[in-house]
């Protein structure tokens, strides 16, 4: 009777997600925007004029928003538009946030990667299991299952945040991200504003990569052939 091999050969199979900030394809719930934006409305995020102090976005990536609270002229001495939000001066909690970013994606499996990220004036970073959306009115703080990645930086600089996460090249963030298990989750922004009538936006960029163990060729082969014998020896005992 062919005996089952005691170790059988496997080769990794690498799956990997991209996840950028693109218009359209995340979602945002605005809350402290008022009065130049009202407050509780939800849609697909927007591009938001690049500032030129704000970091470079990576290949495929845009700075996003609720609306476009960029630059409006586009120059140096920004002629602000009309959304941008005030101000809101106090502890980077839940019931300060100004502008919420959902961004949603699924995996086949356990997964680990990383994620760059920067914010006009600053964000936390929260990853939840399955589909959010601002209907639910979630903002990681108030989600018990929500995991934080990582908290805003309340040191304000001249622009923005004085270090991760900020607007800035050099304060951008590089923060580890995994999942335990195949499915979908959602990477929640929350986005303060601490000065008021200035630029708001968040750009980000990474990917996580699953990876799962298939049998070798030569495996399936062996695995056939154990069959096979198991066949054999029961049609012998059978004639006994």
């Amino acid at each position: 009777m062919a005996a089952i091999p005691g170790q059988l050969g496997f080769v990794a199979s690498a799956s990997t997600v991209t996840i950028l900030s693109q218009a359209g394809t995340s979602s945002y719930l605005t809350l402290n925007t008022a009065p130049n934006f009202a407050n509780g409305m939800t849609g697909a995020t927007v591009a938001a004029t690049p500032v030129s102090l704000w970091a470079t976005a990576p290949p495929d990536a845009q700075w996003i928003s609720y609306a476009d609270t960029g630059c409006s002229a586009g120059t140096v001495n920004c002629n602000f538009g009309p959304t941008q939000p005030p101000a809101v001066n106090a502890p980077l909690t839940g019931s300060n946030i100004t502008d919420v970013i959902y961004q949603t994606f699924t995996v086949g499996g356990a997964a680990t990667g990383s994620l760059q990220v920067w914010a006009d004036d600053t964000a936390t970073v929260w990853l939840e299991s399955g589909t959010v959306t601002g209907a639910s009115g979630d903002t990681g703080f108030n989600d018990t299952n929500a995991t934080l990645l990582m908290a805003g930086n309340p040191n304000q600089g001249p622009n923005c945040a004085s270090g991760p996460i900020g607007c800035l090249s050099q304060n951008g963030a590089t923060i580890s991200l995994s999942t335990a298990a195949a499915g979908t989750y959602t990477l929640v922004f929350d986005i303060y504003q601490r000065v008021t009538d200035t630029p708001l936006g968040v750009l980000y960029a990474g990917s996580v990569t699953t990876t799962s163990a298939a049998p070798e060729p030569g495996t399936y082969m062996l695995m056939g052939l154990a069959l096979t014998g198991f066949g054999l020896a029961a049609k012998r005992r059978k004639r006994v």
